[in-house]
């Protein structure tokens, strides 16, 4: 892949370099022994005869491919061998993004189809809260284009695009989630919100009939069931404390 190349006389490293095909000129200088090369370069001076250089073979097919870590050279076979690798990541990918926007569309579904079961409940629900919980039907359309452009991204190996389409897919598979989990919170803490009320409700309905009982007991002078006294049921007991009050001339 590297050949070494001595210089018959003083030349600049971008004849040399351009006179064996190397074209990427930066990445040759970055070669560990083309220490003399780079400074020359950049002084804007020729490099002296006699300095050895190291340049692409250009008899040898390389691909220069760009990493995290910057440019590294690579011979066909290792170009393939990391293709594939990266073809394999780029499904993985596709996939999870496929599965997350599956998993959220079946969670919508199942709660639309428990709305369509109680619908006098859910529409009530729904519009308890207020707008935070609507239904999101338009970011589960947005999460779908973008899961969609993913995937032809992804399908037609576009290396370049990759991460960009990776990085819309997130923001709006997050943006679904969040807006359906608000709305499934909205429904059932609004449920429960409602149960407590009417539980608050039934209370008190319950203490005015009490104090109800309590006052017509005063007013008959105490002759009545003692549910209105001690709210026992009727029964044996409140038949001995009725026998109790007579006997005390009650």
């Amino acid at each position: 892949m590297w050949l070494q190349y001595k210089l018959k006389k003083d030349r600049p490293f971008e004849e040399v370099a351009k006179e064996f095909s190397n074209k990427d000129v930066a990445f040759v200088l970055k070669h560990p022994k083309n220490g003399v090369a780079a400074k020359c370069v950049q002084v804007k001076k020729p490099v002296p005869v006699g300095t050895v250089v190291w340049l692409l073979d250009p008899r040898v097919t390389v691909y220069i491919m760009t990493t995290p870590k910057g440019k590294v050279a690579l011979t066909e076979k290792e170009w393939k061998d990391n293709l594939k690798k990266v073809n394999t990541a780029m499904d993985k990918v596709l996939r999870r993004f496929e599965m997350r926007f599956d998993n959220l569309v079946l969670r919508h579904e199942t709660q639309r189809k428990v709305n369509e079961d109680f619908p006098v409940i859910s529409f009530f629900c729904s519009n308890w809260v207020g707008s935070k919980g609507n239904e999101p039907t338009k970011t589960r359309k947005d999460a779908q284009a973008a899961v969609r452009k993913l995937k032809s991204i992804a399908g037609g190996r576009d290396y370049k695009n990759f991460e960009a389409a990776v990085r819309k897919a997130e923001t709006a598979v997050n943006a679904y989630s969040k807006e359906l989990y608000e709305w499934i919170e909205q429904l059932i803490g609004s449920s429960d919100l409602i149960r407590r009320q009417r539980q608050r409700l039934d209370g008190g309905v319950l203490q005015e009939k009490r104090a109800e009982d309590r006052d017509h007991v005063r007013k008959r002078g105490g002759r009545v069931l003692c549910r209105g006294v001690d709210e026992r049921p009727t029964g044996a007991g409140c038949v001995r404390g009725d026998h109790q009050r007579q006997r005390q001339g009650l």
